[in-house]
């Protein structure tokens, strides 16, 4: 049993716990420097190699010290401001822990700092962990697929990005998939080609149904985003004759690359109904945005109403390059209760998918609403602003703006809410997880 910091949505409880690692006084000086082999490549193994490594999206290498040595200052700069690792949960508000967290404490950051100031050197080469054992983003996860392969694979039409091309968003439709019968879906993994990895930015692979509408939320893939795989006895429903529309951000590098993604999925065995029924959520998407020209940090509100009980699994915010900052809060039946669940920064080149650990997803009572605060820039403080000067509203193209609220949340019968939230309420009295 471990111990953490854990939050129900039943009450507004925020808990904050500051971990001090111990330092052996007889092992190091307490003056020691920090070398990059003990203090520094633990956190940039965690933090920084799933995007910096050969064939990613980062723009270097950093798997090892002497790739890592002259951008130490690059680094040191990019972390201070927390610039990088792109994480953007508000740390003073809210619920903190998340499955796909990739973020430094304040202690891990002053470590990089102090290790640069200090002459970033490299210490003993004894101390150097393990190389880490990648999980590429172009295979399929044994985690998700643990006979080595999906039930079904659909894959994208081609698409090429141009050398030393500007970035594109493209929509490319397939054919009606390969499923003679409805399945339920147990767990899936959005992947680029092993060539598209240098490029694809993230993509948002949206089910189409056979009668032409959008199944929810998309199957989401962003650099460092692992499988999905549903709770026991959870899953969603795919039907037969339906397509994929893959959404894709493409980047370029200096020679053409052409991208052929997939969507892998389980499905749970047939004639199965898995009692939990997972539903991926468009809570709200404003299509009347007024953005006047020049104007900073301009707000808009979505309002959701939850029809049943939910545990939230994970959210993302969308926008398009003018979004700042995006809150989400519960607004609770009969009492009018307010309780702020998370606010998070947005950035549209590392747009992420906030994944909830098990023991603090949002426990939301059925007649709760959801409420969706967005923020967007207008001025010239935005340096990815593409015209300050015009009114914008809301438009597909990347120039045009958004204000969506996504994710996936599992459904439960009033039953299963409520020992659910014995369960969360016991976990906070004890402070025991799972």
């Amino acid at each position: 049993m471990t111990r953490k910091t854990v939050r129900t949505t039943m009450t507004a409880v925020i808990v904050t716990v500051l971990l001090v690692p111990a330092v052996s006084a007889a092992a190091e000086p307490a003056n020691a420097a920090p070398t990059f082999s003990k203090d520094v490549a633990p956190i940039v193994q965690r933090s920084c190699q799933t995007c910096h490594r050969p064939g990613q999206m980062g723009p270097m290498s950093l798997l090892t010290y002497e790739e890592v040595r002259p951008y130490a200052r690059s680094i040191k700069a990019k972390v201070s401001s927390r610039e990088m690792p792109p994480w953007g949960v508000d740390r003073y508000l809210g619920i903190q822990e998340f499955k796909n967290d990739i973020s430094l404490s304040d202690s891990e950051i002053a470590t990089i700092e102090r290790w640069v100031d200090t002459g970033a050197p490299m210490g003993d080469p004894a101390h150097l962990p393990a190389p880490r054992d990648f999980d590429n983003a172009w295979e399929w996860s044994s985690r998700a697929f643990p006979s080595g392969a999906p039930d079904l694979v659909v894959t994208s039409p081609p698409y090429t990005a141009e050398a030393n091309g500007q970035q594109a968003w493209v929509d490319l439709m397939t054919d009606v998939i390969e499923l003679k019968e409805d399945r339920w879906v147990k767990a899936y993994q959005a992947r680029p080609s092993k060539e598209g990895s240098r490029v694809i930015h993230h993509m948002v692979a949206y089910i189409v149904k056979p009668d032409g509408e959008t199944d929810g939320y998309g199957l989401h893939y962003v650099p460092g985003k692992p499988a999905t795989v549903y709770p026991e006895g959870a899953g969603f429903l795919l039907r037969a004759g339906s397509k994929i529309n893959f959404t894709v951000h493409h980047d370029s590098v200096d020679v053409p690359i052409t991208d052929r993604p997939q969507i892998g999925v389980l499905f749970h065995p047939k004639g199965y109904e898995p009692p939990r029924k997972v539903v991926r959520l468009n809570w709200s998407s404003l299509g009347d945005l007024d953005l006047p020209a020049g104007e900073t940090m301009i707000r808009n509100d979505g309002y959701a109403l939850m029809k049943e009980n939910f545990r939230m699994l994970s959210f993302l915010p969308h926008f398009h390059i003018r979004g700042q900052r995006s809150c989400i809060e519960l607004i609770y039946p009969d009492t009018g209760e307010i309780e702020p669940l998370n606010c998070f920064d947005y950035d549209f080149y590392w747009q992420t998918v906030f994944q909830y650990d098990d023991d603090v997803q949002p426990l939301i009572p059925k007649g709760t609403i959801l409420h969706t605060i967005y923020y967007h820039d207008n001025s010239t403080a935005s340096r990815i602003n593409p015209d300050p000067r015009n009114w914008t509203g809301f438009g597909q193209r990347t120039t045009d703006e958004m204000a969506i609220a996504m994710g996936e949340v599992m459904q439960l019968s009033d039953e299963e809410f409520e020992k659910a939230r014995a369960e969360r309420l016991e976990i906070l009295k004890t402070g025991n997880t799972r």
